[in-house]
């Protein structure tokens, strides 16, 4: 995790647990609650945080939620499962998926205040599961194999241990204590193969995906066909659809209620004509902001303000965090999704964007952004590359000086604008805390694109050297 985002995170994490759910009280302080919607892009601080609701899980008296508590809850979880996924932390989206089907609010007003009709209050529970069950993850059949085996492992780990204890006379186990062993073994995996069938048909998987995911532990020997058709017989009566899930995802949607737009709500931010949100409204609208249509929108729009130079780009505390939060939302959907256009938009504004704070030295957005899991995207860095390369090739043999040059001079241009462009590429990764084996493993991939000339090779690998030696300046 970036030590620049300066947060005690398990402490600061724990303690909004605890406000949320022990107390029904949303946190107040927006600046707070932003760092925390950032820190979540992490996936330490979302392992912290699925450890963290398991454990208040378990000393709650109630499942209810007060809906403004809920709200925060909701999107909190949600930037954490984004992490999660990208790590393949198939513990911690097990504690988030549990509690998920256990949490919910129950809208008597909008977050507004407003109190609802008869018609908008026929369907008023929302659980938390209806928040987060949009993630790709639950509908990849190699995730939920890795969260069933994890599950497994553990469980066997104290079964074993246990029995082994109550035996540790024997120098060898008997056949007896074999076979009872591996009996053992075969209940609780069958044991775990329900929860697991549960959960999947809960979280969307469809039928045929769930039956691919039987057969296959049928032929790791991890249950009987008998026990299969047994599991697939209940798939019905667990699905979402009878659940009632889905009416429940449809008729609660996120921010219920309120029709702020998180685009023009940002937008009106950045340009310095509105003040800072409330922390309700950072969690509303970060909520919101999820769906891809308004990241686009809001990159894209952003994007162009910038170029145009109508965003006012020296902000004061409290804004400056929003947008911070803002742009971790983005990155988090950029990251699951590949949005390359997005991440380069705000790539041009972490750098841009400054804080000003009084009596203090004026620090860039890039000292938030920076150390995202997403930057190490290779694909996105590689493309970006590639198109810098192109457009510079188009600019230069555009350039009026260039026409003026004689053939030699020309020649050397064409071949410096590669190495040029890679450069700036490399100091901006190191810039952004992309690690260092990876920016190695991408100059070599751009050698393989035979861009460079030979004059220019040994300075590439002298590159490559310079990286592999790097020491970040924290």
């Amino acid at each position: 995790m970036s030590t620049q985002v300066e947060i005690e995170t398990a402490g600061e994490i724990t303690a909004a647990l605890d406000s949320i759910l022990g107390q029904g009280v949303p946190v107040r302080d927006v600046v707070a609650l932003a760092k925390l919607a950032e820190a979540m892009n992490w996936a330490r601080s979302a392992a912290i945080l699925s450890q963290s609701l398991d454990t208040k899980m378990s000393t709650l008296t109630t499942h209810t939620v007060p809906s403004e508590a809920f709200e925060q809850l909701s999107f909190l979880a949600d930037l954490a499962l984004a992490a999660i996924a990208a790590s393949s932390d198939h513990g911690s989206a097990r504690l988030i998926l549990m509690a998920s089907m256990r949490l919910h609010t129950i809208y008597e007003s909008n977050l507004l205040g407003e109190t609802l009709n008869k018609e908008e209050t026929s369907s008023t529970v929302c659980h938390l599961q209806c928040r987060v069950n949009h993630h790709a993850m639950w509908r990849n059949v190699a995730f939920w194999n890795g969260m069933f085996f994890d599950a497994l492992t553990c469980r066997l780990e104290k079964s074993h241990r246990a029995f082994l204890e109550q035996g540790s006379g024997e120098k060898e186990l008997s056949a007896e204590s074999i076979a009872e062993l591996e009996a053992e073994t075969k209940e609780i995996a069958f044991a775990e193969l329900i929860q697991m069938v549960h959960f999947m048909s809960r979280f969307g998987m469809t039928e045929k995906a769930i039956r691919s995911f039987l057969d296959e532990m049928r032929a790791l020997s991890m249950i009987e066909p008998e026990r299969q058709a047994i599991l697939m017989d209940n798939i019905d009566c667990t699905s979402p659809e009878a659940s009632g899930t889905v009416a429940e995802r449809d008729a609660i949607p996120a921010g219920f209620g309120v029709g702020a737009d998180p685009v023009q709500r940002c937008l009106d931010m950045m340009r310095g004509g509105e003040e800072p949100c409330s922390a309700m409204e950072l969690s509303v609208f970060l909520t919101g902001l999820k769906h891809p249509f308004h990241v686009n929108t809001l990159c894209s729009l952003l994007g162009k303000e910038l170029a145009a130079g109508q965003l006012e780009c020296t902000m004061y505390d409290t804004s400056f965090y929003v947008m911070s939060a803002v742009f971790a939302v983005c990155l988090a959907y950029c990251h699951e999704c590949l949005d390359y256009v997005s991440a380069e938009h705000i790539l041009k504004l972490s750098q841009a964007l400054q804080l000003r704070s009084r009596g203090q030295d004026t620090v860039t957005m890039s000292r938030r952004t920076r150390c995202h899991p997403f930057w190490n995207q290779r694909q996105f860095w590689t493309n970006r590359f590639q198109g810098l390369v192109v457009l510079g090739r188009k600019e230069l043999l555009q350039s009026s000086v260039f026409e003026t040059l004689s053939a030699k001079d020309r020649e050397h241009e064409e071949g410096a604008m590669p190495f040029n462009v890679l450069n700036k590429s490399v100091q901006l990764m190191l810039s952004f805390g992309v690690q260092s084996d990876f920016i190695v493993e991408f100059i070599q991939q751009t050698i393989k694109m035979k861009l460079f000339k030979d004059e220019y090779t040994a300075m590439v690998q002298d590159m490559i050297r310079f990286v592999g030696s790097y020491k970040p300046q924290i």
